[in-house]
C-alpha cells in the first residue's frame, strides 16, 4: 500500500452528526447541578453548554437542572486522521457535573 499524499490527507471522508438532547434524573443535589456533555472522537473535543442551578429560576416552567435540556448539535468532518483511528475507537460521551464525570457512553 502506498502512503497517502498530502492531497489525500486533506480529503473529507464523511461527516458525523451528534445530537445531544437532554439528561434525566441527575444524581446530584439540585443546588449543586452544573452539568454538560463532553464529546471526544480522536483529537476532536466538543462540549454542550453548562446547565446549572440558578435560585432565581427555581420553579419556572421549563427549567429543571436535574433534567437538563442541552439541545445541541455537533458535526465532525471525518478527515484522514479519523480514518486512521483503530476501528474499535468510538465517539465518547461523558456527562459531567462540575468537574466530576457522572456518566459515560
Amino acid at each position: 500500500q502506498t502512503p497517502p499524499s498530502d492531497h489525500d490527507k486533506n480529503h473529507l471522508g464523511g461527516l458525523v452528526t451528534i445530537i445531544v438532547v437532554r439528561a434525566i434524573n441527575l444524581p446530584v443535589p439540585k443546588e449543586e447541578a452544573a452539568s454538560c456533555v463532553k464529546i471526544t472522537y480522536g483529537r476532536t473535543k466538543l462540549a454542550t453548554g453548562v446547565v446549572a442551578y440558578v435560585p432565581e429560576y427555581d420553579g419556572l416552567a421549563g427549567y429543571d437542572p436535574l433534567n437538563p435540556d442541552y439541545n445541541a448539535t455537533f458535526q465532525i468532518p471525518l478527515n484522514y486522521e479519523h480514518m486512521q483511528l483503530d476501528r474499535t475507537s468510538c465517539i465518547k460521551l461523558e456527562l459531567v457535573n462540575g468537574k466530576k464525570v457522572i456518566g459515560t457512553l
